[in-house]
């Protein structure tokens, strides 16, 4: 028996499931960059990442020999950088000892911008690197200028290390006996020329800060102590100095730092980030020495 179709129009036909497809993506594409705009859209995401790895980490042991990473066999080579494969550091808050400094370098595309926002709520600092397709950064963008950024982030802000040793009269002393002053610490050695030629900047500095809390001091690499003695005794140096020769301990423990490296310390011992160099206008570095005195406590007068 022969059965009556009765066919729709064209044009009233329903939507064939490949055109409600193509209909679906060209919806998402309107809202998807207005969405990742949205910071309040970007704050409930993060937040459900966060409490994802929150429940991790108390739902799941740690394996024998996670927290080693830190303060373990490796403690004499902190601070240091951990390669991960992309997306491995989400998990950092869930086996990373806490309590533990930390920087992720990620890179700028959008969906690494929520991996970045999500560390950070833990107080992970984040570093922005290569990546994402927006040309007109690109000089963002460099891989080269966020590991620069990265290797910044290991040290200023951070506690210097302490530094025990003895000077060129065999004197024993500490980088921590100095806690409470502005410290100038350089990496230097007669060897290297640009350490010679930042000399008579760096007496000036120790002249015009005499007789306030700022001391200068120096580790020589020196390969003879009898250099650094000369260079003491010709008021080269005027300033105290650790005698470490080539490759000592010291310079091993500080992540064997470049000749000449300069850092400065407030007076409780925390790295600033701050350059000296001869292209730099030495009136910026001692501007930064003149902020960091004017937060030095006063020594309190005894009342009467």
């Amino acid at each position: 028996m022969d059965h009556d179709v009765t066919k729709a129009p064209a044009s009233e036909a329903a939507p064939t499931g490949r055109g409600g497809s193509r209909a679906t993506k060209a919806f998402w594409r309107r809202i998807r960059e207005p969405l990742a705009q949205s910071r309040f859209v970007k704050n409930i995401i993060v937040g459900l990442l966060a409490q994802f790895v929150r429940l991790v980490r108390l739902t799941n042991r740690l394996v024998d020999g996670s927290a080693e990473v830190a303060g373990g066999a490796y403690a004499h080579l902190e601070p240091g950088i951990i390669a991960l494969w992309h997306g491995q550091h989400l998990l950092t808050p869930a086996y990373y000892p806490k309590g533990r400094p930390l920087v992720a370098m990620v890179s700028r595309s959008a969906d690494a911008e929520l991996n970045a926002l999500m560390i950070e709520k833990f107080g992970i600092e984040a570093v922005r690197g290569s990546g994402g397709r927006d040309s007109t950064r690109h000089l963002d963008k460099g891989g080269a200028k966020a590991l620069i950024a990265l290797k910044k982030s290991l040290v200023a802000g951070k506690k210097a290390p302490d530094i025990e040793g003895q000077d060129a009269e065999g004197s024993k002393f500490r980088l921590s006996d100095y806690r409470g002053k502005v410290v100038l610490l350089t990496f230097s050695a007669n060897w290297c020329p640009p350490c010679r030629k930042l000399y008579p900047l760096e007496r000036e500095l120790v002249a015009k800060f005499k007789g306030e809390a700022f001391v200068m001091l120096s580790v020589s690499m020196d390969e003879s102590i009898d250099t650094l003695k000369s260079s003491l005794a010709s008021s080269e140096i005027t300033w105290r100095c650790w005698w470490d020769g080539m490759d000592g301990p010291i310079w091993s423990a500080w992540n064997s730092p470049g000749a000449p490296a300069i850092f400065l310390l407030d007076d409780q011992g925390i790295i600033q980030d701050v350059r000296l160099n001869r292209t730099i206008p030495h009136e910026e570095f001692e501007s930064a020495i003149r902020e960091l005195l004017k937060k030095v406590p006063r020594p309190k007068t005894p009342s009467r």
